[in-house]
């Protein structure tokens, strides 16, 4: 038995028990803490990635508008164009002052009309739109062409030709309206009977032309400027039509717009009807089976056809450079048939690149088949001769020979050239509504 007197007098030291309840505490403290932080920084990302969130739906949302700006934009400005008002096309394209400004729905935009290269125009679209706090600016750039018809002049004529023209034999040339079954009083504008595009017309034998407000009567020094003009410089429709600058077939760039002579005479059959170049033309005569490479082709699809059939087409005969075809044969179509038009030029070395106008056709007949009547647009380099007895309604083009050594030759013949704008309105694929036919967009942000 222990003696309470000899136990000891020191104070009670920790047990086992209490330092593990003490690492305990320590270490709750410490998780506790952490809890505390971690915590605290999952707030701060959640609210920091609220507010990243919340800043790019307003961006989102700010680039929706814009993009619905250019929308409405793209619309008023081809109505405008097919209406021909023209509110948005300047005499001369500026690329820094709008030519229309308007702000809807949170955005505000501005176009501006930047080039225009014969019936070809660009136009700049900026829309900025505005969300909240965040903007977002974009902007489009479309290009095309307008749809022009051949049959608008003043820049037409019953013969239309590049360089100089002989005119001989008994052939009729009229550049006064007629309708498309060759009879007189067409609605349409009267034009010359010959128009020569830098070169002269010569005549001899007994041929007669009309024009304008003058009835066929037989040529005469006289009737220059009434009938027939020579040595005219500007083919260009619309530049004529709207007094724009016109930069006339002179090798200057007469209206300073890094372009030489656009309003000259047209380098391609495609220019001639509106279209910036001949794919168009071409792509459908290879759709219809009327593209050919060669006469025979050619001649043995005249033969196999019905004036139906040869109406409403695009007939395109392809051929190499310098070739000479000798007589030619063109459709007979006559009324209730739809006219057509006929081009027969030198292949181009490239296709989409102007071809070497250096064909020579003819003598040319209208098909000895019923009424002999074509009624279309006839388009080729050089015409040797027209004659037999056959009529010809619309208009006949001859680009020349840029080789300088063929040069059109009009009748030896009783032949008749008698200009319709009814035909040349309804030619396959001319628009006559003037639409703005858009080939290019191009899409960028501003930053």
């Amino acid at each position: 038995m222990t003696n309470p007197e000899l136990a000891s007098t020191e104070p009670n030291q920790p047990g086992p028990a209490d330092s593990e309840r003490g690492t305990a505490l320590l270490v709750s403290l410490i998780l506790i803490s952490l809890l505390v932080i971690v915590g605290g920084a999952v707030a701060l990302a959640s609210q920091t990635q609220s507010a990243y969130s919340l800043d790019a739906e307003r961006r989102s949302m700010a680039l929706v508008i814009a993009d619905n700006g250019i929308a409405k934009a793209k619309v008023r400005l081809l109505e405008d164009l097919a209406s021909g008002t023209d509110a948005y096309v300047l005499t001369t394209p500026s690329d820094a002052t709008p030519v229309q400004t308007f702000t809807e729905d949170q955005a505000s935009v501005e176009v501006y009309h930047v080039l225009t290269v014969g019936s070809r125009l660009s136009f700049r679209i900026r829309s900025r739109g505005t969300f909240s706090t965040e903007g977002r600016t974009v902007e489009i750039l479309i290009s095309g062409t307008r749809n022009t018809t051949p049959s608008q002049g003043p820049g037409l004529a019953a013969v239309l030709t590049n360089g100089d023209i002989d005119v001989t034999g008994n052939i009729l040339i009229d550049g006064q309206d007629h309708y498309a079954d060759g009879t007189s009083g067409g609605a349409g504008v009267n034009v010359d009977g010959v128009k020569v595009v830098d070169g002269t017309l010569s005549w001899t034998g007994n041929p007669t032309v009309g024009g304008n407000s003058t009835s066929p009567n037989r040529l005469d020094a006289g009737d220059e400027g009434s009938t027939f003009t020579n040595n005219d410089t500007t083919f260009d429709l619309e530049s004529i039509a709207s007094g724009n600058p016109v930069d006339d077939t002179d090798g200057d760039d007469d209206d300073g717009d890094g372009w030489t002579d656009e309003d000259g005479f047209p380098g391609t059959v495609g220019e001639f009807v509106g279209q910036p170049d001949e794919i168009g033309l071409r792509t459908r005569a290879q759709n219809d089976g009327t593209y050919f490479t060669n006469k025979g082709d050619y001649d043995a699809w005249l033969g196999s056809t019905t004036p139906a059939e040869r109406g409403g087409k695009v007939i395109y005969l392809e051929v190499p450079v310098g070739s000479t075809l000798g007589l030619f044969k063109l459709p007979n179509n006559p009324p209730p048939a739809e006219p057509s038009i006929v081009i027969v030029q030198a292949a181009p070395a490239v296709p989409g690149t102007p071809p070497v106008h250096s064909v020579e056709v003819g003598p040319v007949h209208v098909m000895p088949e019923g009424a002999r009547q074509f009624q279309g647009l006839f388009m080729t380099d050089v015409v040797k001769n027209t004659n037999g007895n056959g009529t010809i309604v619309g208009a006949v083009v001859s680009f020349g020979d840029q080789t300088g050594a063929k040069k059109p030759h009009f009748g030896n013949g009783g032949a008749d050239i008698l200009f319709s704008s009814e035909v040349l309105a309804n030619l396959p694929g001319v628009d006559n509504s003037g639409e703005f036919l858009q080939d290019t967009e191009t899409w960028r942000e501003v930053r």
